[in-house]
């Protein structure tokens, strides 16, 4: 991930890309593999008879190794794909679509597949250059042939590795080290530190204008706003007021902002560009939703412990990550709720996401789900009094409210649940050993 200017704009690497992007990394290799193969074929060409014995091959050779090669290798293609594909299903059995969409936009299968696919354009070029059988060896590209030998040894190799990287990254604790990575680099790029957020001045009263709304003309998922170019967008002393959060679904005419205080020919004049600062898509990403980026954490917990699963290590594995990322977002400040531009203008947010709203996120489905089960309910307690031992230590003790509230709900449920006596015991001591019960605490 990397940090723009400003809070609107921060890009994930495992965003998943569009289609024009996907067919660009083949179309490079291809290009590239295309453009190395007519350079071979021209060297060739003017060394002549002066290749040394031991690269020489015969046309009928040359024309044979490159033919086997151009179709094995679209059979390894499929394979390899299919490889991954069932690498995928039997690795990753319970989790959501959600989160495996990162797997399946993975660096190391986009290269391998584009470096494979490159290598068939290779050989599909150095076969013009081979002549018909029977021909002297002086018209045979020996260097172009030995090449294309490298080449297959080299696709061998990927295919190997592909293979290989397929099995370690379908595991789920590999995705969910990554989805907690991505969180917590959002967070750090998003939410300043505790007491470090610049003091900003409050836009201007706007004596209770509703302002003009800039409405969406589709259908979808808010997946960025570009608030420095809607700020450049503003006319001077006007203010974008939010209509909606980062991640929320659109309807055709939801209201995306109101431009207020300004005049009613100006807000109307940049409506489509105002418009425009909104990218909607047909899927949620994690580009600027942190909502998302826990939400698939909890996916993976949710469905380990479904009927058909019942995984309780791997839920428990997803606690203490979301334990990581809750504490990067506790320890930090929420984004200031306004931001200025130049020239009087100004972005609103009023809807902004507190920090109980993600605590609870975070732990209300795993705390249902996860009622049956006593090594759940004990990870949750202690990963909530790790937080908050982290925000006695931090001075932010008043921010663990929603904690002990999700301490009690933890031991609430599992004394409605059908655990015994002695589990249900077991998860009081927890409660108490984790320090979330102390009375009179946590509102």
């Amino acid at each position: 991930m990397r940090r723009c200017a400003g809070y609107d704009r921060v890009v994930m690497k495992d965003s998943q890309a569009p289609l024009p992007a996907v067919i660009a990394l083949p179309a490079v290799y291809v290009g590239a593999a295309a453009a190395l193969a007519g350079g071979l074929l021209a060297l060739d060409a003017a060394l002549g008879d002066s290749i040394p014995a031991v690269l020489r091959v015969g046309p009928s050779t040359a024309q044979s190794l490159l033919v086997s090669f151009a179709g094995t290798f679209l059979t390894v293609v499929a394979v390899v794909f299919w490889v991954r594909i069932y690498a995928l299903q039997m690795s990753a059995e319970g989790l959501s679509s959600r989160v495996l969409r990162s797997f399946m936009t993975d660096r190391v299968q986009r290269h391998s597949m584009a470096f494979i696919i490159g290598t068939i354009a290779f050989v599909l070029v150095a076969l013009r250059g081979v002549p018909d059988r029977g021909a002297g060896l002086a018209t045979v590209p020996h260097l172009t042939v030995n090449v294309a030998c490298l080449l297959a040894l080299c696709v061998a190799g990927a295919v190997v590795f592909a293979v290989h990287n397929a099995v370690a990254v379908g595991r789920v604790g590999t995705l969910i080290r990554w989805q907690t990575d991505a969180c917590v680099e959002l967070i750090r790029a998003t939410h300043p530190e505790a007491g470090a957020a610049r003091l900003e001045e409050s836009p201007p009263d706007d004596g209770g204008r509703e302002g003009h709304p800039v409405r969406s003309t589709e259908r979808g998922f808010v997946q960025r706003l570009d608030e420095d170019a809607l700020l450049r967008t503003l006319p001077a002393g006007t203010r974008a007021v939010m209509g909606v959060r980062i991640g929320e679904f659109v309807m055709d005419g939801t209201t995306l902002c109101a431009i207020a205080a300004g005049a009613d020919g100006d807000a109307k004049r940049c409506e489509e560009s105002v418009r425009r600062t909104f990218a909607i898509g047909h899927d949620p990403t994690l580009e600027q939703d942190l909502g998302f980026g826990i939400r698939q954490l909890v996916d993976v917990a949710e469905r380990t412990l479904s009927q058909s699963s019942r995984d309780s290590t791997t839920a428990r594995e997803v606690v203490v990550h979301l334990g990581a990322v809750l504490r990067e977002l506790l320890l930090r400040d929420l984004p200031a709720p306004s931001r200025p531009g130049e020239a009087g203008r100004w972005v609103v947010r009023p809807r902004a996401t507190s920090m109980e709203e993600y605590v609870d996120a975070a732990l209300d489905r795993i705390r249902t789900y996860g009622a049956h089960y006593p090594e759940v309910a004990l990870t949750l307690l202690s990963t909530i009094g790790m937080l908050v031992r982290e925000l006695d230590r931090e001075g932010l003790a008043d921010r663990a409210a929603p904690l002990y509230r999700q301490a009690r709900l933890v031991v609430l449920g599992a004394e409605e649940s059908d655990l015994l006596e002695h589990d249900v015991e077991r998860v009081r001591q927890g409660a108490r050993d984790a320090g979330v019960l102390e009375e009179g605490r946590g509102g």
